[in-house]
């Protein structure tokens, strides 16, 4: 899928706080620091005064592709685990049989929440650094058409 075509319904409010374009956004786990309109938001939720409106949306695409790329890989080693498992404890019998599966399904669980949330990631970061380019390109147009 082209990251192009994501919607604001493909992306939650997952990691972090999510405004609107001229605001800001930011992710306890991101390096990604933005500047909106009136006030910054770091990745510590630290708020300062500025009148300033920057974003590296290059930067943005790339830790998008990071957790993009790093959810493929987990999902991948999830999956050759999982059958790993299913071959070993298909031998088992009795108590065995049934001893370690609740611990089992937990650790899958938890590894299945990883993944969606980088996905997640991925898809906020993407979807942002969009927006803040059409913005951008919008605003370069608007003033543009003023004349010099």
């Amino acid at each position: 899928m082209d990251k192009r075509d994501l919607t604001r319904s493909d992306v939650g409010k997952r990691g972090g706080m999510l405004h609107d374009a001229t605001a800001t956004f930011s992710y306890a786990f991101s390096p990604v620091h933005l500047t909106g309109y009136g006030h910054t938001q770091d990745h510590f939720g630290e708020v300062a005064m500025t009148g300033a409106f920057s974003a590296q949306t290059s930067e943005m695409l790339s830790a998008s592709d990071l957790a993009a790329d790093a959810s493929t890989d987990l999902k991948n080693e999830l999956e050759r685990i999982t059958h790993a498992w299913e071959d070993l404890s298909s031998t088992w019998e009795g108590r065995a049989a049934s001893a370690y599966r609740p611990e089992w399904d937990t650790w899958t669980e938890g590894a299945t929440k990883v993944i969606e949330a980088l996905n997640g990631v991925a898809k906020l970061l993407a979807q942002h650094a969009y927006q803040f380019t059409d913005v951008d390109t919008g605003s370069s147009s608007n003033i543009s058409s003023v004349g010099p």
